[in-house]
């Protein structure tokens, strides 16, 4: 929502957006270890010019103005205003999507960092999801491309930056498709977690492993089942063989798996429009061998992957701020009570988490220019170590980011692809392969 009238009693000069139903957990969790930046990269083929991505980024932000923008504190809520300041192409440092202070004044809730031939966009979750963080990336990717080789004849599915924008893309999807009468999903327990003490302030382990497409979608064919399935039980089997190895956990092994609702309700939001399903290993019952953990994982995402039970999930997100009593919670009071629930209870429900953003396509004229594209979740001091993926071309990259010292965890991961006959090449940000 775009209008010029005051906030909770706070006057506000120039445009302001409410924040959509996510944003509101994500932005009293702020802080130095929850900074809610993840990042999303292309990698090309030769050297980023960084005066033309400035160029290019410019003309990107004028289409996408509910991204030019800072958080300032209402009475009640945090709200969005118009950001009159330049976003500014930036160095990109070892670790990625820290030490950003995000509530001063001014300050952008997205950077954009180059470095060689790596162009990269980190968004705070309290602005938008995954896809549109990737329909920024792809648009601010085109029209670099504009700036250095010459127009493009057909941007296809990517956003031209000159193109009128949908009034829906500033739309909170949560509310349109919130149904009241609807009963909310049953509570879970807190989930296991990695015991390991957190690196110090402002560090973020990175691995990425690159594997081929055609592998990976052959072994998840053979057990009839999809890309995303293999992976988030090689995952889970990873993580079970971790716990295992630390010690016999009394509490589930539970992989929270984002789910993008644009894929069962008709939405154009650019901001943030997502759920979690999850899968659970509860290793009191035994060891689960992999392909156990597969058909788990199968039949449990086809369990929850479908509209009705997604709307169970819609009623938990906006329950709460549709509660009366909450509406009316002055926001001091308000930021203890939701980052307190965001850090101890919603991120304590799981183990880890796997976000698959899927294969990202691009113009014939573009497309060649493009080695491969990256994504890295956003850190988090409960999880520890959460994973991302992406796919382009006949490669799909799997990106690990952890809080902690200890890479347990993605060995087994890779470990357990090269037993089932993939092999990646691994690269870090912590000097080691």
């Amino acid at each position: 929502m775009k209008t010029q009238p005051s906030v909770s009693g706070t006057s506000v000069s120039g445009n302001w957006y409410r924040l959509d139903n996510a944003a509101k957990a994500f932005a009293p969790a702020l802080s130095h270890r929850y900074t809610t930046l993840f990042r999303l990269a292309v990698v090309l083929n030769r050297p980023v010019r960084v005066q033309a991505l400035q160029q290019a980024l410019e003309r990107c932000m004028q289409r996408f103005p509910y991204y030019q923008v800072h958080l300032r504190p209402g009475f009640f809520w945090y709200y969005f205003e118009e950001n009159p300041g330049v976003l500014r192409v930036m160095p990109d440092p070892q670790n990625p999507c820290m030490r950003h202070t995000l509530r001063r004044r001014g300050s952008f809730l997205l950077r954009v960092r180059c470095y060689h031939r790596r162009i990269a966009v980190e968004f705070s979750h309290a602005l938008t999801d995954g896809f549109g963080a990737l329909h920024f990336l792809n648009t601010l990717l085109c029209a670099y491309y504009e700036e250095t080789h010459g127009i493009i004849s057909d941007w296809e599915n990517v956003i031209h930056p000159e193109s009128e924008q949908d009034s829906q893309e500033t739309e909170d999807s949560f509310l349109r498709e919130y149904v009241p009468h609807a009963p909310a999903p049953t509570s879970v327990g807190g989930a296991w977690h990695l015991p390991h003490p957190l690196l110090p302030v402002g560090l973020y382990r990175v691995s990425s492993g690159v594997v081929p497409t055609d592998a990976v979608r052959a072994a998840a064919k053979e057990r009839g089942g999809s890309i995303n399935d293999f992976l988030t039980a090689v995952y889970c089997y990873a993580l079970q063989l971790a716990a295992e190895r630390l010690g016999n956990p009394k509490r589930p092994v539970r992989v929270f798996v984002p789910v993008n609702l644009r894929a069962f309700f008709p939405s154009r939001s650019m901001r943030n429009f997502f759920s979690v399903v999850s899968v659970e290993l509860d290793l009191r019952l035994g060891h689960f061998e992999f392909e156990e953990v597969f058909r788990l994982v199968f039949y449990r995402l086809r369990l929850e992957l479908n509209k009705k039970n997604l709307r169970t999930h819609l009623k938990r997100n906006v329950r709460n701020e549709r509660n009366p009593v909450l509406r009316v919670v002055p926001r001091a009071i308000k930021d203890r009570l939701v980052a307190f629930v965001y850090r101890r209870v919603a991120e304590g429900m799981n183990t880890a988490s796997i976000s698959n953003l899927g294969r990202v396509s691009l113009p014939a004229e573009v497309a060649g220019e493009v080695e491969r594209y990256e994504f890295l979740p956003p850190p988090s001091p409960m999880t520890k170590v959460n994973c991302a993926v992406i796919g382009y071309g006949d490669e799909i990259v799997i990106t690990f980011g952890r809080m902690i010292d200890n890479s347990l965890v993605e060995m087994y991961f890779f470990r357990t692809l090269r037993e089932l006959g993939i092999t990646a090449r691994v690269h870090t940000n912590w000097g080691g392969d």
